[in-house]
C-alpha cells in the first residue's frame, strides 16, 4: 500500500496480493488517465450505487498502460502521471484505489480468474461500473456477456456507463484531450477535463536569472511530456497550501546562450515565493500568451515580461481558481 501526502484518506494498492480490508466495494474500473468528464461520470455512478448498497466506492486501475504491455509498440503518452491520477480520483471521492502493476504474469489473467481473483477475492465487488467498450482477462476475450454471467455467479451486478460526448460524434476520450494538448487547444481539453489541463513536478534549483532581473520563478521539472507547445501562458500555480495566479514559460530559455532542453519556468503574480526546492507543485494551462523568442538584450526581455505579467493578469482576472487536488 502507497501514501500520498496530503491525502490521509487514500489507500492505494499496487497488488491485487496486498489488498486487506476492503469492501464490499461498488468498484469502477478503466484506465482513468486524465479522470475527464467520462471518468468523472462513471465515478459518480460508483459512488451514488454504493451510498445505496451500504457499499465502499473504489476504483480499480492499472499502470503502466495494459497497450504498453501487450499492445500498441509505441508507448501511450501519459496524460498525467499515476501519482496525479490518483490523486484526481481522490479529489473525485474516490478513497481506496488499486491502481495494479500490470504485467505479462497479470495479463495472462483469464476472465475467470481476473473476476475471481481481483474483483470478487481482493475487492469484494458487490457491483461493478464500467465504460461501453470495456473487455478484460487475457487478449481482452472477456466482455460485457460473459462478465454478466459471472457476476450472477458470484453475486455482483454490473452497470454499463455510455459514452459521453460533449458534441454530436464527439466523444470525450484522452485520446481526444492529449491530442488538443500537443496541439495547443487549451479551451477544448479543459472543455473535456473539466478543469485546466495541468503539468506537475518538483521543483527544481536552476540558475537564479528570473530572481536577478525581479521576476523570480519556480523551475518544475514535468512529470509527463504531454505539454502544450512551448510558449508563455497564464495560469494557476498550486503549491499544495495556496493557488496563485501565475504567468509561465515552456521552452527553451533562448535569450540567454544555447537552448536547453524544454524546461517549466513559473513566476506567481504579485507575490515572492520561496525557492522551495524538492516541493511538488502543479501549474494549470489557462491561455496562451504569446511563442517563445529570443531577446537581443536583458532590458528587452525585462520589458516583454513586464507585459506578459500584465497580460496574464487580465487574462485570469474573470477566470475562477482550478479546483485543486493533493500533491
Amino acid at each position: 500500500m502507497s501514501a500520498y501526502p496530503n491525502q490521509v484518506s487514500m489507500r492505494v494498492f499496487r497488488h491485487y496480493a496486498d489488498v486487506k480490508g476492503v469492501g464490499p466495494t461498488v468498484t469502477a474500473i478503466g484506465n482513468f488517465d486524465g479522470v475527464h468528464y467520462g471518468h468523472q461520470h462513471l465515478l459518480d455512478r460508483a459512488q451514488t450505487r454504493a451510498v445505496s448498497m451500504g457499499a465502499q466506492a473504489a476504483v480499480l486501475t492499472f499502470h503502466p498502460h495494459p497497450a504498453d504491455i501487450v499492445g500498441r509498440a509505441k508507448p501511450v503518452m501519459p496524460l498525467y502521471s499515476l501519482v496525479d491520477r490518483c490523486q484526481f480520483l481522490n479529489g473525485y471521492g474516490i478513497d481506496t484505489i488499486l491502481a495494479q502493476t500490470f504485467d505479462l504474469k497479470f495479463a495472462a489473467l483469464t476472465p475467470r480468474l481476473f473476476v475471481e481473483t481481483v474483483l470478487v477475492g481482493a475487492l469484494n465487488v458487490s457491483a461493478v461500473v464500467i465504460g461501453y467498450n470495456f473487455a478484460f482477462g487475457a487478449k481482452r476475450a472477456g466482455r460485457l456477456p460473459e462478465l454478466k454471467q459471472l457476476g450472477d455467479e458470484f453475486g455482483f451486478a454490473v452497470e454499463v456507463i455510455a459514452s459521453v460526448t460533449d458534441a454530436p460524434d464527439s466523444e470525450i476520450s484522452s485520446t481526444r484531450i492529449r491530442k488538443a494538448v500537443l496541439e495547443g487547444r487549451l479551451a477544448d481539453a479543459c472543455s473535456c477535463l473539466g478543469r485546466p489541463h495541468a503539468s506537475t513536478g518538483l521543483v527544481v534549483q536552476g540558475e537564479q536569472r528570473g530572481r536577478e532581473i525581479g521576476f523570480p520563478t519556480l523551475n518544475v521539472s514535468p512529470e509527463t511530456q504531454t505539454l502544450p507547445p512551448v510558449g508563455v501562458y497564464a495560469g494557476w500555480l498550486d503549491t499544495g497550501h495556496h493557488c496563485y495566479p501565475a504567468v509561465a514559460n515552456l521552452g527553451h530559455t533562448p535569450t540567454f546562450g544555447e537552448a536547453r532542453p524544454r524546461r517549466l519556468e513559473v513566476h506567481a503574480l504579485d507575490v515572492e515565493l520561496p525557492a522551495s526546492y524538492g516541493q511538488r507543485v502543479r501549474f494549470y494551462f489557462s491561455t496562451r500568451l504569446r511563442a517563445e523568442q529570443k531577446f537581443e538584450s536583458k532590458d528587452g526581455l525585462i520589458k516583454q515580461i513586464s507585459r506578459d505579467c500584465q497580460a496574464a493578469r487580465l487574462a485570469l482576472a474573470g477566470e475562477p481558481k482550478p479546483r485543486t487536488f493533493g500533491l
